[in-house]
């Protein structure tokens, strides 16, 4: 989801002035996902 306008833009530059003053947001990492699996079987609610 992305905005527009005046106001969306002023969010994002400040969104991005305070990470880089803070040192966030530096390093892009991978997410690791192999530990999230689907069920095989549908469970019973009662």
């Amino acid at each position: 989801m992305k905005g527009s306008g005046n106001i969306s833009e002023m969010i994002s530059q400040q969104f991005r002035i305070h990470t880089k003053k803070l040192g966030l947001n530096l390093e892009k990492f991978e997410f690791n996902t192999s530990a999230f699996e689907r069920p095989q079987v549908q469970l019973k609610l009662f």
